[in-house]
């Protein structure tokens, strides 16, 4: 039995889902008006409530192994498809550390194997700490639907870390050997961009020519990472000049890249240089932030650049190092 709700000045059906096992709410997409009330009313007495997904398997049907458990699990979730994956690898463990038996079945003894299992292959405590938040969810999705009776799963604690910027000496080498490569313009102009925009790479390899305003010199980026949101910052002379250099198309993608794991070649332009350290890609990102703070560009002005919040650029993206922060005390003298 469903009830009317009005939220917003907009009218809903408050129901009880019993197989997600709380309490939802349906938009009917009426206004809140005496005429759309009695709508909504009659509509709520000949509601029942079917979003169970064809292929669910309602709990006490069957005892289900853990791989099923784990489907049915993703399903009702919906997931994206990259959180799917995740599960996958931490679903993929467990079985090989024990088995893929009937999950009322699993106990503490198990959990134990899995940790051992990690050892062996020599995983990092934050994988770790992925893998079994990954599996203590849905293990607590287990025990609320009546599959098991305790969760068996311990979440091994995250370590944050400390993404240093590349150095200055060796973004400059990494942009020599890449800007050689005549061919492949398109390599150095990727990382050029990243390097002086401070966008994430699926933001970059997002961007399609279209995007480019050249009329009111401005580059429309999509926040991939935000839902698609879309926002926009100035396209400057320098990034005119890499653009027209890449040859300026009407239409396609800026990048032939379709997803950020295909891009391999700034670990080989490193390799190549025989750095000291092997930068990833999003370290571009923290070294952009770092030395345009260097330079006294704002906060405020950073974040519409990069389309981040103050409170991430500060927690996530602040590494200012010591001999800077000490130039700064040397200089800046109060009386």
């Amino acid at each position: 039995m469903a009830s009317v709700e009005s939220y917003k000045g907009y009218l809903y059906l408050k129901f009880y889902d019993s197989y997600k096992r709380y309490t939802r709410r349906k938009s009917l997409h009426l206004k809140d008006t005496q005429a759309n009330r009695r709508l909504a009313q009659r509509e709520a007495k000949n509601f029942h409530p079917d979003f169970v997904p064809a292929d669910f398997i309602k709990p006490g049907d069957l005892p289900l192994i853990l791989t099923q458990g784990k489907n049915q699990f993703t399903l009702y979730r919906n997931f994206r498809p990259q959180t799917k994956i995740i599960y996958g690898y931490a679903v993929s463990h467990l079985v090989t550390a024990s088995s893929d038996k009937v999950i009322r079945n699993f106990t503490h003894k198990d959990y134990i194997q899995l940790l051992s299992h990690f050892r062996k292959e020599k995983l990092s405590q934050n994988s770790q700490s992925i893998y079994t938040r990954a599996l203590h969810s849905m293990f607590n999705y287990f025990v609320k639907q009546g599959m098991i009776k305790e969760n068996i799963i311990d979440r091994i604690a995250y370590v944050e870390k400390v993404s240093r910027p590349i150095p200055i000496e060796d973004l400059r080498k990494i942009y020599a050997i890449l800007e050689s490569k005549v061919e492949y313009y398109h390599q150095y102009a990727l990382i050029y961009l990243l390097a002086n925009t401070g966008i994430r790479i699926s933001t970059a390899i997002a961007l399609n020519w279209e995007d480019i305003d050249w009329q009111n010199k401005l580059i429309i980026f999509r926040n991939v990472k935000v839902r698609g949101t879309e926002y926009a910052i100035p396209l400057v002379p320098r990034f005119e000049a890499v653009f027209t250099k890449l040859g300026i198309k009407q239409k396609g993608k800026v990048f032939p890249y379709s997803h950020k794991d295909s891009i391999r070649f700034l670990r080989r332009a490193q390799q190549t240089l025989k750095l000291e350290k092997i930068h990833s890609i999003h370290k571009l990102k923290h070294t952009f932030i770092n030395e345009m703070v260097k330079k006294g560009i704002s906060l405020d002005v950073l974040s519409e650049i990069t389309n981040t919040s103050l409170r991430t650029l500060r927690k996530h993206y602040m590494h200012l190092d010591r001999k800077f922060i000490a130039d700064q005390l040397e200089r800046n003298e109060v009386a």
